[in-house]
Order: structure tokens, then sequence, then C-alpha cells
């Protein structure tokens, strides 16, 4: 594709025209999905008022499928199939620059191309751009004066900084320092790059603050479908006793925390609750994932369709997370059912829960167990914690609301922009060596 005429979006069938609201470019890194809740959960609500365009990197096997989910709710889409062997000399062209890796394996040259030609034809009242994987094709739209949202998520500093420490393989520690160097750099300069930077959580705002204060950064939590997911019926509990882990479990953060948990903590479960099982809901189990399954005792799902019935079977949720960074759905999500969780700090650290009203939490295996003994020995424990945590996701993460005030921050950014063109300008990331990184970003 060489120029604006030859852009080809994906149909979108019986998609009706919004009349008088915004028309936005929507960019994200991964395709909006079940799986990549936040930005699917966004543009649905948007779309009841707006007209989105939506510039996405699919990764072919793994994500295609979840076109159907995103369709709908898009007045375009531009579904651009990521190049894994190109991507992987990115990644190695990237290493003796100030790139970081993550971020150059998804840079492709054709999402560039294509997010320039839209922008050049014109016909937008705002971008907002997810993930730092992303942040880069704000170079595009260098001399445009639309406003500029950057949904950072999370702060993957602050991300790569846990995994550096909670990480035991010499060679994940060794990537997660040169990421953590890496992100401190960038994150410094794209946080400076538009008109209003969002993450999920305030530990993350702090983390993004301390390297870039001037940058004007908001917190928009992430939010759940509460009437997709709604409270399990009376009865509803396994027999024998079931703990759900829900996550992606090809996530380096999630395989991590779930083997740390079936070592040190699930034998202590098992010692006073001979017949607990451990079921683990999610897609793309890697190997050391798989090998659990040798275990009677341990069930893995692989992708399903459908979660609900699943956490549905649960008597308890856990979240033994021991790195990663901004909220964890998985905890949302088990709560908004009504199921009774046991999270980590580090898990709950971006909620405004309280231990013992809305969940448990513990962070030493050997008081994790004694949480979850705690509700697998109490029916009326579980009941009550599971009643509050719905009542919690209900005030504080309804997806309406959320989005409520994210569209109040896009009027705040396109009010600013007309008062103020051009005042926050697109300045190109410095790097060396500079001929290295001509490759890896533009």
């Amino acid at each position: 594709m060489s120029g604006h005429d030859r852009l080809q979006a994906c149909p979108v069938p019986g998609f009706s025209p919004v009349v008088g609201g915004m028309r936005i470019l929507y960019i994200t890194p991964y395709l909006p999905s079940s799986v990549r809740i936040r930005p699917l959960g966004f543009i649905r609500e948007l779309s009841q008022r707006h007209a989105i365009t939506l510039v996405t990197l699919v990764y072919p096997q793994a994500e295609r499928r979840f076109l159907e989910e995103v369709r709908p709710y898009c007045q375009a889409i531009y579904p651009l199939t990521l190049d894994r062997s190109a991507a992987l000399a990115r990644c190695l062209l990237a290493l003796p620059t100030r790139i970081p890796l993550s971020v150059a394996y998804t840079h492709s040259p054709e999402m560039r191309r294509t997010v320039r030609a839209l922008v050049r034809r014109g016909g937008y009242d705002l971008v907002h751009l997810e993930f730092a994987r992303a942040a880069p094709l704000v170079t595009e739209l260098a001399g445009q004066d639309m406003p500029k949202v950057y949904d950072a998520v999370d702060s993957m500093t602050l991300a790569s900084a846990r995994t550096f420490r909670a990480s035991h393989s010499p060679l994940r520690k060794a990537v997660a320092a040169l990421e953590w160097l890496k992100f401190r750099q960038f994150e410094a300069w794209a946080s400076r790059q538009f008109d209003r930077v969002l993450v999920s959580s305030p530990a993350d705002r702090e983390a993004l603050a301390d390297l870039a204060p001037d940058a004007p950064i908001s917190v928009l939590p992430n939010g759940v479908d509460t009437e997709y997911f709604v409270p399990r019926q009376v009865g509803g509990s396994a027999e024998p006793p079931t703990l759900a882990f829900l996550a992606r479990l090809s996530y380096h953060a999630n395989v991590s925390s779930i083997l740390h948990f079936y070592r040190h903590t699930f034998p202590r479960i098992r010692a006073k609750f001979p017949q607990v099982r451990l079921l683990l809901i999610g897609r793309d189990p890697v190997p050391a994932i798989q090998a659990l399954a040798a275990d009677p005792y341990v069930k893995i799902t692989g992708y399903v369709p459908d979660v609900r019935p699943y956490l549905a079977r649960a008597t308890v949720s856990i979240c033994p997370m021991r790195v990663g960074a901004g909220i964890s759905n998985k905890v949302l999500e088990s709560m908004a059912m009504g199921l009774p969780v046991v999270a980590t700090s580090l898990a709950t650290s971006a909620l405004a829960v309280e231990h013992d009203r809305d969940l448990l939490i513990a962070d030493d295996p050997a008081d994790f167990a004694d949480m979850v003994i705690a509700l697998l020995s109490s029916p009326r424990l579980r009941e009550r914690l599971g009643r509050r945590a719905r009542a919690y996701v209900e005030t504080h993460h309804r997806w309406p609301a959320i989005a409520a005030q994210l569209e109040q921050l896009y009027r705040e950014c396109v009010g600013q922009q007309a008062a103020e063109p051009g005042s926050r300008a697109v300045r190109i990331l410095g790097t060396a060596p500079q001929k290295a990184v001509k490759g890896v970003i533009r």
C-alpha cells in the first residue's frame, strides 16, 4: 500500500452512521476483544454516540477469530496482519537503540503507512492510541491539529521493574532489566506527545508522572460488562471444591504467578482439603502450564468462547499475581459474578477494595492458603464476600460510567485544541545510533 487511494477497510455490514458525534480514529497494537477487554469496552460504549474507525494489528491465528466481536461497533476496520519474522528482525535492530523490544516488535511499516494515509485523507476529530506499542505512531500525526489521546493502560517501566525483581530466570531477568532502562526513556518521551495520557491505576499514573512531571495524565479504570457477568445462581458452587484462575496462559506474569501458586500454596490447601481442584481458564497455555495437567487435580481449559460457565462452577476465584501492572480484569470479572476472591496485594493495588470487605488479600503462600481454606470452610463467608464483590463492581467499574469519563476527556481535548491549535507538537524520539532507529521507528 503506497498511498491513501489504495486503503482497503474490512467490510462492516449493516453499520448505521452516527449523527452528531465525533469521528474517532482508534489505533491499537492488538485486536480489541473479549481477551483485550479495555479497548473493546471503550469502543462498544463510544460507538453509541460516535463513529469509530479502527486500525489494529492482528496476530493471525491467535486473534483473527475475535474480529467479529468488535466489528459491529466500528464504521470501518483496518485489520493488519503482524508478520512475525519481520517483527523479530525489528527487535534485533532495536537492541542497540533506546526503543523497547516489545515496542519494536509491533511497529509495522504497513501500520505506519495506513495511519499516515488515513490522517492525510482527513475527516477525523480526534485520534486515540492505545498502549506503549502504538505510541510511536504519533510521529505520523506530526503537523496535524487533531487532538491526540494516549491510553498507556499500564506503565511499562513499572511492569518491567516488577518483572526484573520477581524473576528467577537469568534470561528473563536480563531482558526485563533492558526493557526497564529502555522504557524509562521511551515513556518519558511518549507521555509528552499527547494532549491527554490515560492509565488504569493510580500506581501507573505515579510511575509515569515520575518520568514526565509535565504530562497531562488521568486515571481511567477498567470496566466490566455487568449485564454479561451476572451473579451465579444459588447452589452454583462446585463439588468437589474448585479454585478458578482466569487469565491468558501465555503471558509471562500469569505463568510465573500460577506456577508459584501451584508449587508453594496449592499443596497447603490440599493438605486441608484433599479433593480440591485447580481450574485454569485461558487460551494458549505454554508448555510449563500444560505440564500441570499431569496432576489429576488440575484442569486446563485452553480457549473457551464463554468463561462464565467455568467461573460458575468454581467455589473460589484466585489471583496470586506476583508481577505486572495496571488493573486485573480477571479479578473484576470474578467479582462481578459474585465469586469470593483471594488475591495478592499486587493484584488489587489498582482497586479501591478493602480486605475482608470486598475480597481477601494475602501475599505469603501460607497466608494465601489460609485465606482460601477459610472460604472453603465457610459457606456464610463465601456468600458475604461474593455479595460485596458484586456490589463493588457495580459501584466502581460499570462500562457506561467509565466511557462517560472518557468522552468528557475527549471534549476537553477538542476544546483545548480549538482554543490553542498546535499546543502540543509531536517531537521525534531521540535515539542512538540514529541510523539503526530509522529502520525500527521510521
